[in-house]
C-alpha cells in the first residue's frame, strides 16, 4: 500500500491526526529554523548543535530566539543598534541639524 499525501489526509488513515500532524510539523520546522539561523548568526555553536538535535516541539527555539538569545536587545557588536538608542541618535541628530542653522544665521 502506498502512503501518499492523499492516503495520510483521508479518513480511513485518521484525517483529523494528519492534519494536525501536519501543523505540527510546520510550527516546529518554522521555530527551529529561525533558532538555527539567529544561533548561526551569532556562531554559537552549542546551541545550533542543542536546537539541531532536539526535538521540544518548538519550546526550546522559542525560549532562545527570546530568552537565551537576547534577539530583542541587538547590540552594536553585531552592527545594529536598539530602538531606543535609535531615537537618541535621531534627537542627536535633531538637534545638531537645528544648531547648525542657528550658527549660520549668526554668520549671515
Amino acid at each position: 500500500m502506498e502512503y501518499g499525501l492523499t492516503t495520510l489526509m483521508s479518513a480511513d488513515f485518521g484525517g483529523a491526526v494528519s492534519i494536525v500532524f501536519l501543523v505540527g510539523l510546520v510550527w516546529t520546522l518554522a521555530w527551529t529554523g529561525w533558532a538555527l539561523w539567529i544561533a548561526a548568526k551569532k556562531d554559537s555553536k552549542p546551541w545550533f548543535v542543542a536546537l539541531l538535535v532536539l526535538n521540544t516541539f518548538g519550546i526550546l527555539e522559542i525560549l532562545y530566539i527570546f530568552v537565551f538569545s537576547n534577539w530583542g536587545k541587538i547590540t552594536r557588536d553585531e552592527g545594529l543598534i536598539s530602538e531606543a538608542e535609535i531615537k537618541k541618535e535621531v534627537e542627536k541628530v535633531k538637534t545638531e541639524k537645528s544648531s547648525e542653522g542657528n550658527s549660520e544665521e549668526v554668520k549671515n
